[in-house]
């Protein structure tokens, strides 16, 4: 019996110790998931990762992304995509929510490339929903050649998270994002683009070395690309479309 109490005891000091431990988990597409000192984000597209511990940050295609919860625990809020398109001279910008509870407003913001973001427009939160809802917004006026842009959604109670960034580059007319970055087994693309086309996509290390290809069929709207990149040493590497439908896109393996 006292060799069972032992065993407990033991059991119950390395549960303790697991869960202040920062996690990484996969969810699933626009999915909120919480565990013991960690919140896990919203999606873009099928399926993203983010992991949060309370007073942290995550880092998003070279970007501190804030995030603030008074629980410490994902917001009641269910993004499904959020997406940007260069037309007509300006940003479009499109965002969809399957779900809302305590939802305020949301804010777009933007950034020429570098860290600093300022405040493009706030849009009101359209209430308490279980059902889909679409917003718009607009940037007539994005910086040249790349603007990036993140949406920030607010509760009532003041608390906050961001979207993955989105990336619009003006000639190429087409809004993109990468996630998560750094990944651990996983890399994901979103790309935005107005007609169906097919596309050749490589994986390149630093130095240029050809790791991958994968053929990619695009359909009119939001596309989201997952490569499996577990097998590869932790590094830095870089997704290159042959089509030059993006910019190179680099991203750190775990």
């Amino acid at each position: 019996m006292r060799t069972i109490w032992l065993l407990v005891l033991l059991f119950n000091a390395a549960l303790a110790q697991a869960q202040s431990i920062e996690r990484k988990v996969i969810a699933s597409g626009g999915v909120d998931l919480t565990q013991p000192a960690c919140g896990i984000s919203f999606t873009i597209g099928e399926v993203s990762v983010a992991t949060f511990t309370q007073g942290s940050a995550v880092l998003t295609q070279g970007f501190q992304q804030p995030f603030n919860s008074p629980t410490g625990g994902a917001l009641p809020l269910k993004l499904e995509y959020f997406t940007a398109v260069y037309r007509n001279a300006e940003v479009a910008l499109e965002w969809k929510t399957t779900q809302e509870i305590n939802t305020h407003h949301f804010e777009i913001e933007r950034s020429p490339g570098n860290s600093a973001f300022t405040l493009l427009a706030s849009v009101p939160s359209k209430g308490n929903s279980s059902i889909p809802q679409l917003y718009w917004s607009a940037d007539p006026a994005p910086f040249s050649p790349l603007t990036y842009y993140r949406l920030k959604m607010v509760d009532k109670d003041g608390s906050f998270s961001y979207s993955p960034i989105v990336i619009v580059k003006k000639d190429l007319k087409t809004g993109f994002s990468l996630f998560p970055n750094p990944v651990v087994s996983k890399v994901f693309v979103s790309l935005h683009v107005s007609n169906a086309s097919k596309d050749t996509w490589m994986l390149t290390d630093m130095s240029g070395r050809q790791l991958g290809v994968k053929q990619v069929q695009l359909a009119p709207g939001v596309n989201t690309v997952e490569w499996n990149v577990h097998a590869l040493p932790a590094n830095t590497y870089v997704i290159i479309s042959t089509n030059k439908n993006f910019p190179a896109l680099k991203f750190i393996k775990q």
